[in-house]
């Protein structure tokens, strides 16, 4: 199941506070089918700080997002991260057919067990998932989804774990 989708196009932008034109931009679409459908999706506990929370697996997805309330959650429970900013990122939501510009990039560590994972995620106030992981961050840390057993696994280094894949 597909819920992202990125291209890089030439483009002029519309309907934002500034346009852009023959410049390089990406431009993320969200699809999810319905958001009953959400709770069915492949999903595993994270844990970020001291912190544990859910984020959907997508290996349709070709970049991880994070929900902005749940990076403001994590700052406020004195989490720190690297912060950057985005150049000509923006999400379109498929529901809303809104564009919304992401203005910031983040840098978190995730925690499965004994193995620390370093990911950037995109920072986004349209998602319906407080966390979303890609494909690029499955390849990157030689994750297998096992959805027979119902298991992650997850190969970092010379270290490996499993975690329990939640509403398979």
């Amino acid at each position: 199941m597909n819920y992202l989708q990125t291209e890089r196009v030439g483009c002029k932008e519309r309907n934002m506070s500034e346009e852009k034109t023959d410049s390089q931009c990406v431009i993320v679409y969200l699809h999810y089918v319905n958001e009953q459908n959400l709770g069915s999706c492949p999903q595993v506990k994270i844990l970020i700080g001291s912190h544990q929370y859910s984020g959907v697996l997508d290996t349709g997805c070709e970049v991880s997002i994070l929900l902005e309330q749940l990076y403001n959650e994590l700052k406020l429970n004195g989490f720190e991260s690297l912060e950057l900013p985005t150049q000509n990122v923006v999400l379109f939501g498929a529901f809303s057919g809104k564009a919304h510009r992401i203005r910031k990039q983040v840098f978190l560590t995730l925690k499965f067990g004994d193995i620390h994972i370093d990911q950037i995620f995109l920072v986004s106030e349209q998602l319906l998932t407080p966390m979303l992981t890609g494909y690029y961050f499955c390849i990157a840390n030689g994750i297998i989804l096992d959805f027979l057993k119902g298991k992650l696994i997850l190969k970092h280094d010379a270290e490996s774990t499993e975690r329990e894949i939640m509403n398979r």
